[in-house]
């Protein structure tokens, strides 16, 4: 059974988002959500642990491509 992503999960980037400056893999945490697969994601530095963007992206379903994947269907976890 797929989960769905929720509240404090990590998730990552399926696509580049350049006017973003947000890289397709990178990472961020989900802090907030908006609708049943719109999510406010946080992505931050790791070095100095600020945060260097807050998006409102939306999950992958199956009928469309969308900006995140769940960090359970990473192939690499971290």
């Amino acid at each position: 059974m797929k989960s769905f992503p929720t509240v404090l999960d990590v998730v990552a980037l399926l696509k580049d988002l350049p006017d973003k400056k947000l890289s397709k893999g990178q990472v961020g945490t989900i802090v907030e959500q908006l609708d049943e697969n719109v999510f406010e994601v946080e992505f931050i530095d790791n070095q100095t642990g600020e945060t260097i963007a807050l998006e409102t992206l939306q999950s992958r379903s199956e009928e469309h491509t969308s900006e995140l994947q769940s960090h359970s269907d990473l192939v690499c976890r971290l």
